[in-house]
């Protein structure tokens, strides 16, 4: 092969190398650019989404406010009858997981202590949903080694009266003590919910609606 033919290659090589490297650092920058472009359109779609929520919510406050101010008796009755039972289902929601969750006596103890923000006092002195398991000298639960979970609860609500707004659940949790089979049990409750002080003052076991062994391999 002649000097010049391969000078003519090696000349067609490093051009081809040359327009390759190019391309390469083209198509790098264009793809920079377009994951640079998403990230851009999707924290503009984060920021509207989030403009839309909060416009959505001052506006629902807004109307709140207007129909509280209604010169309608039964226009402002009925927000308040909205209000109040979605304020009292959200407790009741925070509520029976602190009294119906526990493993041992000390977290059975402290129940009451959790729950002080949920209810008034008058509920949280009620021996038979907060009292104590110390007995005759030892702690029930941890020598029966009883165990309890809240699994969840239905919920309905009365007509209030004044600020006072009466109230049904229906909670389901699993217990069971040392060697013995878990058993699924549905309760019923009834209570008040004060309007007016953002707290349960009533609250008492009704009924047990439902109980049965439950078999241990669907809790895992």
């Amino acid at each position: 092969m002649k000097k010049s033919d391969k000078k003519r290659i090696f000349g067609l090589l490093a051009l081809l190398i040359l327009l390759m490297s190019f391309f390469l650092f083209y198509f790098s920058t264009q793809k920079n650019k377009s994951a640079e472009r998403y990230r851009k359109s999707e924290n503009e779609q984060i920021y509207l989404t989030q403009k839309i929520k909060h416009r959505k919510a001052y506006l629902n406050k807004f109307a709140f406010q207007q129909a509280l101010s209604s010169p309608n008796l039964k226009v402002r009755k009925n927000i308040i009858q909205m209000q109040a039972a979605s304020q009292a289902e959200k407790a009741a929601k925070r509520l029976f997981p602190i009294l119906l969750n526990y493993n041992n006596s000390d977290e059975y103890n402290k129940r009451a202590a959790l729950a002080q923000n949920l209810v008034t006092k008058n509920v949280i002195c009620n021996k038979s949903l907060f009292g104590s398991d110390y007995i005759q000298g030892s702690h029930y639960v941890d020598s029966s080694e009883l165990k309890s979970q809240y699994r969840g609860l239905k919920f309905a609500s009365g007509v209030i009266n004044g600020t006072n707004l009466p109230f049904l659940v229906n909670v389901t949790f699993i217990s069971w003590f040392f060697g013995q089979n878990k058993a699924v049990t549905d309760d019923i409750y009834i209570g008040t919910y004060s309007y007016a002080k953002k707290k349960i003052t009533g609250l008492r076991r009704l009924n047990n609606l439902y109980q049965s062994n439950l078999n241990t391999t669907l809790l895992e």
